[in-house]
């Protein structure tokens, strides 16, 4: 199995390992493309060492990350400024009305996409 990243393979630490364990009985490798020439191979116990590794400092970073973000939004709560995320669209947005309009009557073409963009 070929990935792009080591951390686009799985969602977390525990999940890596299994599915590389199950990767492993099936004679299934994994090959990282981003690791260039630091292959790890996860069939030896010095690459599952190096995965477990990996995957537990990529999951802390991502629980700190969470963490960070959890703690400027209490911040702003606490000054009273919080607005939570901007709406993209509402349900009264022109364009967002107009698409679904298009939408329900089937009436989209190439130069209506464009009018949208726009």
């Amino acid at each position: 199995m070929t990935v792009t990243k080591l951390d686009r393979f799985a969602r977390s630490t525990k999940d890596a390992l299994n599915t590389i364990e199950y990767l492993n009985c099936k004679g299934v490798p994994l090959i990282v493309l981003n690791m260039d020439e630091d292959k790890i191979d996860t069939s030896t116990a010095i690459g599952k060492l190096m995965i477990t590794v990996l995957y537990g400092i990529a999951e802390f970073e991502a629980d700190m990350i969470k963490e960070r973000q959890l703690e400027g939004i209490e911040e702003v709560k606490r000054r009273c400024v919080y607005k939570g995320r901007l709406k993209k669209h509402t349900e009264n947005h022109r364009g967002l009305q107009y698409a679904l309009e298009l939408f329900h009557n089937r009436a989209s073409n190439k130069l209506t996409v464009k009018r949208l963009k726009k």
